[in-house]
């Protein structure tokens, strides 16, 4: 389902971000941003997709995208994170959820975020999965 024509190509990635260091922190600047998690059943994803345009309207600084507890979503997260970062001129932050997960899945991971121009990851423990508390 491709976004709002509000985010297609007409836009460009800002040069100043905000982990940049270049923009000026002052007062008058508030960092805005929204974390998102992918729709659990596939018949949400359209509603999910209405609310990614509205947030992005807002313009935030970064979005961030995780996925469920014991990796539930995980594919589903590295898809939106992809497209967003695709179609999107905003700063993402994907979530590496890295318990029960092995090195060379958490290094493919970082590898297919690098493909997709993702520069941004924060690394959580996350929680031990059900059947390996």
């Amino acid at each position: 389902m491709p976004l709002s024509p509000m985010f297609q190509p007409s836009l460009q990635r800002p040069s100043q971000g905000a982990f940049s260091g270049e923009r000026s922190h002052s007062r008058a600047h508030t960092t805005v941003s929204f974390e998102v998690m992918p729709p659990r059943r596939p018949e949400n994803t359209p509603a999910f997709w209405t609310m990614i345009d509205r947030l992005l309207a807002v313009q935030p600084d970064f979005v961030s995208v995780t996925y469920g507890a014991g990796g539930k979503n995980r594919f589903s997260a590295r898809d939106i994170v992809t497209r967003l970062s695709c179609d999107t001129p905003y700063q993402l932050i994907a979530h590496l959820t890295c318990v029960g997960t092995s090195v060379r899945t958490v290094e493919s991971v970082i590898e297919d975020y690098l493909d997709a121009d993702v520069r941004t990851f924060l690394a959580l423990r996350g929680d031990p999965p059900a059947d390996d508390p």
